[in-house]
């Protein structure tokens, strides 16, 4: 009876403090007050607006999980103690994988967002709806990262450094490379987009219609580069698509043997083109 009765207290004690209406009531307040904060053009307050909202959808989803441990600790982060890595952590104690990963595009932004100062950032951008609802996966190396329909974009944040990012499609047996330099603290951005395959492509290629439908794009947007600003506007006020971490794990793990495929023809297989070091988008853009 007494061990009844403090499995109840408990259950209370999570429901009281973390009750899913009232996240969602402060939810919708840090909505907005994140609309008064752009409209003000107080981006900085707005920034910190954007953390919280990011931090209590989180927390809705523990809750309908009945993950209480993890809610418990992102209101911890909320209080100022903790971080979003200790919940990852705590998180993936039962998978045992999700560390090895880059997790950051689980996360969605809304415009802009600079990098912490030992990161880069970069924008994977999909304006063009041709073959709209045809979703481009997307690659850092060995690892699936994201991916984005037409008329999307995504936000990933990687160390700085070498990359070799990729894309490919389930609708293509074709992948398409982007080597890239990034440096720390900087933001890029990649185009990549779909069209329909010529006859010549599939001829080269030597796959069928069936095998090779759209041909996919990956270009890094250079500051010379005329679209650079039309992206950077087309970003700036649309939310980023997210991918939440069960997915990215499993798409991981579905994905073994094109990752596996596509290590082994990085020499051979991208174009020349590069994104450099000094390819970043320029501050003023971002402002």
């Amino acid at each position: 009876m007494k061990k009844l009765l403090t499995i109840i207290i408990l259950l209370t004690l999570c429901f009281t403090g973390y009750s899913q209406e009232s996240n969602k009531e402060l939810l919708k307040k840090a909505e907005t007050e994140l609309n008064l904060a752009l409209e003000k053009e107080d981006y900085e307050n707005a920034a910190k607006i954007k953390k919280e909202i990011e931090i209590r959808k989180k927390i809705e989803t523990a809750i309908l999980e009945g993950n209480y441990e993890a809610a418990a600790q992102l209101k911890k982060e909320l209080n100022g103690g903790g971080t979003s890595i200790e919940v990852q952590k705590t998180e993936v104690k039962e998978t045992g994988k999700i560390e090895e990963l880059n997790i950051s595009s689980s996360l969605e932004s809304m415009g802009f967002v600079k990098p912490s100062s030992n990161k880069a950032a970069v924008y994977f951008v999909r304006k063009n709806i041709y073959a709209t609802s045809m979703r481009m996966n997307i690659f850092d190396g060995e690892q699936f990262v994201g991916g984005a329909v037409g008329g999307t974009y995504m936000r990933y944040e990687c160390t700085p450094g070498k990359h070799m990012f990729w894309s490919w499609s389930e609708f293509n047996n074709h992948k398409v490379y982007l080597p890239a330099t990034l440096e720390a603290g900087k933001v890029y951005i990649i185009q990549i987009s779909a069209s329909r395959t010529t006859s010549k492509e599939r001829k080269l290629s030597g796959k069928s219609m069936r095998e090779y439908i759209y041909t996919l794009h990956i270009k890094g947007i250079k500051p010379q580069n005329k679209r650079q600003e039309q992206l950077v506007s087309f970003v700036r006020n649309r939310s980023s698509r997210s991918y939440p971490e069960k997915v990215i794990r499993r798409l991981n793990s579905e994905y073994e043997l094109e990752i596996k495929d596509a290590v082994e023809n990085f020499t051979n297989k991208h174009t020349n083109q590069e994104l450099e070091v000094n390819d970043f988008v320029p501050e003023i853009l971002l402002q």
